[in-house]
């Protein structure tokens, strides 16, 4: 869906002021494409994948600006009902792999709690405490923190556009 909009702006743009935007696209086209059978055979190009992905919106949304701004586009309509569900899924599911990388960060946690409680005891039989650990476990935690509130924000995001969505179809 995204190529077929970025392709109709390309066609439309002025092509001596969004040449180099143009053959960027058509060259992230073709990469997108070679990635997509590559991840369909089986091979795991998904960050790749993505990081293109991004750039090519960027793209596509520096093209738009640019027809909009010389009066070739109208103003943007507003994301149908479909769309704002679909962006949420996305946010449900990137809030989902923040909940799996929290649960990992849980039982790295238990585990350094876990060492230095035996560390902790071990010294007081022996010499003195050993602040590396307590510096790893401090790290782990707030680690864990800053996933855990992306986690929130993603919920968040992900409930917002499903009442837009709702709103949008209350009004039609």
């Amino acid at each position: 869906m995204f190529e077929g909009i970025a392709l109709a702006l390309l066609l439309c743009a002025p092509p001596a002021e969004l040449d180099a935007h143009r053959a960027e696209l058509d060259l992230l086209a073709v990469r997108i494409q070679e990635l997509k059978l590559r991840q369909i055979h089986g091979e795991n190009v998904r960050r790749e994948l993505e990081r293109l992905l991004v750039r090519a919106q960027e793209l596509a949304g520096a093209i738009e600006a640019e027809l909009q701004r010389e009066g070739a586009l109208p103003a943007a309509l507003p994301p149908s009902p479909d769309e704002l569900r679909e962006r949420a899924d996305a946010a449900r599911d990137e809030a989902d792999r923040l909940a799996a990388a929290v649960h990992a960060l849980d039982i790295r946690i238990t585990t350094a709690s876990n060492e230095l409680r035996m560390a902790q005891f071990g010294a007081s039989l022996t010499t003195g405490q050993d602040p590396e650990r307590h510096r790893r476990l401090r790290v782990l935690i707030e680690q864990r923190q800053l996933l855990a509130h992306r986690e929130r924000l993603a919920l968040a995001e992900a409930a917002r556009l499903e009442t837009e969505a709702k709103a949008i179809e209350g009004e039609r």
